[in-house]
């Protein structure tokens, strides 16, 4: 996967696991390279389901059902906020 970081920039992300510590759920993801490092981040519950609803959209799911077939090629736009 494609993760962005501040000023660091763009780089490809290895997905590590999904665990529960407390009332989180915490994901792991790793940026290899020569100082390779971990990017971990912490949903709660509300913000999970703020997740799964924007995951019930229309075009996530036709993504889901049938990403596969898209160019894998093709880049996401870049938000504004970068």
């Amino acid at each position: 996967m494609r993760v962005k970081v501040g000023a660091i920039g763009e780089m490809a992300a290895e997905y590590r696991g999904l665990k529960r510590q407390g009332g989180h759920l915490v994901a792991t993801l790793q940026v290899p390279g020569p100082m390779p490092y971990d990017i971990v981040v912490a949903v709660n519950h509300q913000e999970l389901r703020q997740v799964v609803r924007s995951a019930l959209q229309a075009s996530v799911i036709s993504f889901l059902l049938f990403g596969f077939r898209s160019s894998q090629d093709s880049q996401p736009s870049e938000p504004e906020d970068y």
